[in-house]
């Protein structure tokens, strides 16, 4: 056969692969012991409850489970105070997500982002079949520019994505803005993966619009990133659909029974979120009073640090914090961020302060 690519769509041959490793991938899968302050992992191992119920759930692993997941979606219900029928559960969020982009875009469908965002987005969006409209974020706090987004529904438009807090700034969109897209005919998705973290959520809007699709996750807060639970929250007509989707048995036993009792635990979900916070406002504190940092205020388990001393990238941040075993992510040359940057994951407490140590030191070298 001379040419397999002719059997390929062309819009997903052209697409991106999503890659969260950077530079640094090999480092972060094998420098386990290192500081991980690259990948908003939790710096915390799950509940105790959760070892309890994979330990257990293990003797069932023979076994095909509930696809519809009712256990886990009556215990996210509990959590969250929607009634199951309008909850969807996912590998992740980021199959939720995926699961709407496909649910939802018809080939040269337009998806409104806002620069800088989660990089994932696009991705998906092309593999869909989709158009990115990219409305760049307002300088210098990269808030939304509410009223060009509006400006830049048209009937092509399908859906507004936001994510709050957004992932790499961390900041959070305003209630009365998030409002005023939503008065919009258009589609939103409510990415809140790192929503625990905040003051205040935006979860509620659910009850007061119908064409909002909110996505929440485990792996952030409850420390479930590699068991991979995320959930949707919308209208049960949404739901119905998006179950038309979803393929049957999308997420296995035991991670299930691990959420349901990380769901269980609300003591440590509130130790966790205190301990975060705690090391957030340390970080921004610190990494604010060194020469040529500048930490943006988040509302999440992360900060974007911009690097304001010249003939300084945020490769060699990068690199030079890694010599010194703390794994970070760079991001210059990100879509819609200016200059030069890194992410920094909040870790312990002892992980914070060595990080700290570490960047006071690089910067007074350069």
């Amino acid at each position: 056969m001379s040419d397999i690519k002719k059997f390929f769509k062309k819009y997903i041959d052209a697409a991106d692969v999503y890659s969260p490793g950077g530079i640094l991938r090999v480092l972060y899968q094998q420098r386990q012991d290192w500081i991980r302050m690259m990948s908003n992992e939790s710096p915390f191992e799950p509940s105790p409850r959760v070892v309890e119920a994979v330990e257990e759930a293990v003797h069932k692993v023979g076994w095909y489970y509930d696809s519809d997941f009712t256990d886990l979606r009556e215990a996210l219900a509990n959590y969250t105070g929607f009634d199951k029928e309008r909850i969807l559960v996912g590998n992740g969020s980021t199959e939720i997500l995926d699961m709407i982009f496909r649910g939802f875009i018809n080939p040269g469908d337009e998806v409104i982002l806002s620069d800088p965002t989660y990089p994932l987005y696009p991705i998906r969006i092309h593999v869909a079949g989709g158009k990115s409209i990219v409305v760049p974020k307002t300088l210098p706090n990269y808030y939304w520019d509410v009223k060009e987004i509006i400006k830049a529904i048209t009937p092509r438009t399908k859906l507004v994505v936001i994510d709050s807090p957004c992932n790499p700034v961390g900041n959070t969109i305003a209630e009365k803005d998030i409002r005023e897209i939503l008065g919009q005919d258009v589609l939103v998705v409510l990415d809140e993966a790192y929503g625990e973290f905040a003051d205040k959520q935006l979860t509620h809007l659910a009850r007061e619009y119908e064409n909002v699709i909110i996505t929440r996750t485990l792996s952030k807060a409850f420390g479930l990133a590699a068991l991979r639970i995320g959930y949707t929250i919308a209208t049960p007509e949404i739901i119905n659909y998006l179950t038309k989707i979803k393929i049957p048995f999308n997420v296995n036993y035991i991670a299930v029974q691990a959420a349901i009792a990380a769901l269980s635990d609300k003591e440590y979900l509130k130790k966790v979120r205190n301990e975060i916070v705690k090391g957030r406002e340390y970080l921004y504190k610190e990494i604010s009073a060194i020469n040529g940092l500048k930490a943006f205020p988040s509302q999440a388990n992360f900060l974007l640090v911009k690097i304001t001393k010249p003939n300084v990238t945020g490769t060699d941040l990068e690199w030079k914090l890694a010599d010194k075993q703390v794994l970070t992510r760079k991001y210059s040359g990100k879509a819609g961020l200016e200059g030069e940057y890194i992410r920094i994951t909040v870790r312990s407490m002892e992980e914070n302060r060595k990080c700290v140590e570490a960047l006071r030191e690089i910067m007074r070298e350069q």
